[in-house]
């Protein structure tokens, strides 16, 4: 089968709920780990694609009360979680010491330059370092987004130092005393009460356009009626059928396929399939709910079908029928005229499936009010309910979203604040505007280019966690005029844990590139955009973490 992804740039998630008893209770499983010795701990929190490390160590106290400086404060962050791939990952050496162990913080000549991490897969043995470029990770908490669902790794945290013998003047960094080493178990989405999906979402990353950069092309966009340059690797326009379908591959990460599978349970007359659409163009999902009524299958769908009335003019006269009344067009908006044409273009092996097709399958929904806005599928066996796919992702490749701001002033007090830190969607800055190595997007999205989920965690990492998702916005749109759908799900720690998770995930992709951004634009020359991210040889980058009155060390106390 040709492979289409419904992915695009922006994020996307989507939450299959079925009904199997003959599964491991979710909350039997255990996703949470924790190892510690003298030195450090390490505390994972595992999803299906990421695992989360909350590292802390031990002796070392509060630092002095200098200005933190943020360049300091955020070195040594990735600047690409997805890059690591499992094509590329360096092969690690078995861990050296080379020093005794040390008291971190104390006034002896060693230095603690941050953390090494070795990730090894239990099946096939194989090392790996999560080090990129062998240099020391200075943060307190690291992301594996590399990881694969369903495997058991064994991670082994140790701390670095800096080595007193330089190379070419270059600082060189050692594992330095006794690691820990913690065994984490991912989840296979497919298990369990709840199956979760989460696409890429990370479109604009070194990985994709070290994978499939050279079909990179340079397009003028326009953003909120702005032409602007902009490259683009639209997965559709690969000419290679094998490399365009590996590309849809990496970006839908399992979702479009898990999507076509759900519908495609639906084997025959004692099946039913009920959905309710907003956007609603990706050929194969629509191609497999024709194939569901050629099956047999029972196929309702609500969809969005909104327009607005045009006085017939002909010429410079206004049409009126035989009582004088005005007469009047409805023209569909772009989102409904896309989808009756994507419906219309289906093809069938006699009349009478067709028929069902174009006249018994679809409902319109016409309200004046809003938007048709959920996405959601109800798949039935005997008239009994047995399973429920909903989240945020609508059925097609590209992405019309609406958004709402934050009042002024608000916003200003909230990103101002000390504590908070906020990640917005970016690319890295190009160097140049012909840079053909930098992230570009793929050129699906018509208007949101990053983050399409929706979701809230309340007490994430707590035994009794709360995750509300489904297609609302959080705009008075959503909750005043459309129709939408939110699903609570209260006490679950796996969901909890997989939502926290790729929570984390797009917040570290995107945060690293917000901060090189930032530091690019405060030098024309662009010089210290470039050595942003570069590791720092003493102990600074320790201060924000050991400082109570910042974010980063109320972060290392949630997460060790």
């Amino acid at each position: 089968m040709r492979k289409e992804s419904a992915t695009r740039s922006a994020s996307q998630t989507s939450h299959h709920t079925t009904d199997r008893l003959h599964r491991l209770h979710p909350l039997l499983r255990k996703m949470r780990f924790r190892e510690e010795n003298n030195y450090l701990s390490v505390h994972a929190v595992a999803g299906t694609h990421c695992v989360l490390l909350g590292l802390d160590v031990k002796g070392y106290g509060k630092p002095k009360p200098e200005s933190i400086d943020l360049h300091a404060m955020l070195s040594g962050m990735a600047l690409d979680p997805e890059r690591l791939n499992h094509e590329n990952v360096q092969v690690a050496s078995p861990p050296v010491t080379t020093t005794a162990d040390i008291n971190v913080g104390s006034s002896s000549s060693t230095v603690f330059v941050g953390f090494s991490i070795d990730r090894q897969d239990q099946v096939t043995k194989q090392i790996v370092s999560l080090n990129a470029g062998g240099k020391p990770i200075q943060k307190f908490h690291f992301g594996d987004y590399t990881a694969l669902p369903g495997k058991q790794y064994v991670y082994t945290v140790g701390k670095m130092i800096k080595s007193s013998i330089a190379v070419d003047s270059t600082a060189q960094f050692v594992v330095d005393g006794s690691p820990v080493a913690l065994t984490v178990s991912t989840e296979d989405p497919t298990e369990g009460t709840h199956g979760i999906f989460f696409n890429r979402g990370a479109a604009g990353s070194k990985a994709y356009s070290e994978k499939f950069g050279e079909f990179r092309k340079f397009h003028i966009v326009h953003h909120l009626d702005k032409p602007e340059w902009q490259s683009i690797i639209n997965p559709r326009s690969i000419p290679d059928p094998e490399k365009s379908d590996e590309a849809r591959t990496w970006l839908s990460r399992g979702l479009e396929e898990a999507l076509l599978q759900f519908i495609a349970q639906a084997s025959g007359s004692e099946y039913r399939l009920l959905a309710a659409v907003y956007e609603f163009t990706h050929e194969e999902t629509i191609q497999a709910f024709a194939s569901a009524i050629e099956r047999g299958v029972d196929v309702k769908i609500i969809r969005h079908c909104k327009g607005t009335f045009r006085t017939r003019v002909r010429g410079n006269i206004i049409e009126k029928d035989e009582n004088g009344k005005i007469v009047k067009d409805w023209i569909p908006d772009s989102t409904t005229e896309e989808a009756t044409k994507a419906i219309d273009a289906v093809g069938f092996d006699n009349m009478k499936t067709a028929y069902i097709w174009h006249n018994d399958t679809f409902i319109e929904r016409r309200h004046s009010s809003g938007l048709m806005h959920n996405k959601f599928i109800i798949l039935l066996k005997n008239e009994k309910p047995i399973s429920l796919w909903t989240g945020s992702i609508n059925f097609t490749d590209s992405e019309i979203a609406r958004k709402k701001g934050i009042e002024y002033k608000d916003y200003y007090d909230f990103v101002q604040r000390r504590e908070n830190r906020i990640a917005y969607g970016a690319v890295l800055h190009p160097n140049a505007k012909d840079d053909a190595s930098g992230e570009c997007l793929t050129g699906l999205n018509t208007f949101v280019d990053y983050v399409h989920t929706k979701y809230l965690i309340v007490d994430a990492l707590t035994d009794n966690p709360l995750v509300v998702t489904g297609s609302a916005n959080f705009s008075v749109a959503s909750t005043d005029k459309n129709d939408e759908n939110s699903l609570v799900i209260r006490g679950d720690t796996r969901v909890a844990d997989i939502y926290f998770t790729e929570f984390m995930r797009l917040f570290d992709h995107f945060y690293s590139r917000d901060k090189y951004n930032q530091y690019w634009h405060q030098d024309s020359s662009g010089d210290r955009g470039r050595l942003w991210g570069e590791v720092v040889a003493d102990e600074s980058w320790l201060d924000p973490y050991f400082d109570p009155s910042t974010q980063l060390y109320r972060e290392r106390l949630l997460l060790r």
